[in-house]
């Protein structure tokens, strides 16, 4: 989150971030007081993350509106830190579904906000009942709660999906089942993808050598790390929708070389 102002200020040449935290900067919204103009897009695309909501209690859900509104209607939230994607995107949801921190207050339910390590432990002492974050597969904390307690991957609405989507810039996206331990069915989820940015500041030839350099060279960054073992700068990392922002002028004259841009 804290990355676009660093790129904006100079601080940095340039970053990863979300692609639906670089629509929050063109629009100057949620965490974003005012539009940021000057950051623009190398290459998109790199890793699927998605938005999970994890209940508490196997037989929970999967229906997130009923968990919410029938199983736990005074569910006990717990968060990441304020201000991380997940926390914001946490709250999001939530409060899309009527069961924002004041709603479910009111309803007898909680907010909490802290560490992977003291969310881990309340679903160990199972005084947890909803933890959402933002996660790519296999991510390991995630992981070990599915493993060690039994949780449900909660399905929200369509209708809260599709809201997420053209309110705050999230995509749609189907998480498999088997990306964590004992999911058993396809869940559809809000969703982004990784972006490296850079602002107008880097000339268009630094922008296009980057961008050539990962391109090319692709195998390493897959060899380096099976996270990246899915991308392909020829499955449209130049969109805007991929990155959220608009595309840098000298990465945009290394897609037209390679025919992929027009």
């Amino acid at each position: 989150m804290g990355n676009p102002r660093l790129v904006d200020s100079g601080k940095a040449d340039m970053a990863f971030g979300m692609a639906m935290v670089g629509h929050w900067t063109q629009k100057g919204t949620v965490a974003f007081d005012k539009p940021i103009p000057s950051l623009r897009a190398l290459v998109g695309g790199w890793d699927q993350y998605y938005l999970v909501p994890l209940g508490a209690g196997k037989d929970s859900g999967p229906a997130m509106d009923k968990f919410l509104q029938k199983d736990k209607p005074n569910t006990r939230v717990v968060l990441l830190p304020r201000g991380g994607v997940g926390s914001v995107g946490g709250l999001q949801m939530l409060q899309l579904m009527n069961s924002g921190e004041d709603a479910l207050k009111q309803r007898g339910g909680s907010f909490e906000f802290g560490s992977f390590d003291a969310i881990k432990g309340r679903f160990a002492s199972r005084s947890a009942d909803l933890f959402i974050q933002v996660a790519n597969p296999g991510h390991p904390s995630i992981s070990e709660i599915a493993q060690n307690h039994a949780v449900a991957f909660l399905q929200p609405p369509q209708a809260v999906l599709e809201e997420m989507s053209k309110r705050y810039g999230w995509s749609i996206a189907t998480m498999p089942k088997g990306t964590f331990p004992n999911q058993e069915q396809d869940v559809r989820l809000p969703g982004t993808t990784t972006t490296l940015f850079a602002s107008t500041r880097m000339t268009d030839n630094m922008a296009y050598t980057v961008v050539k350099t990962i391109c090319e060279k692709t195998d390493r960054l897959q060899a380096a790390h099976k996270a990246l073992a899915k991308f392909d700068c020829a499955s449209g990392v130049w969109k805007e929708e991929v990155n959220g922002l608009p595309l840098h002028a000298g990465a945009a004259k290394y897609y037209r070389e390679r025919g992929w841009l027009k």
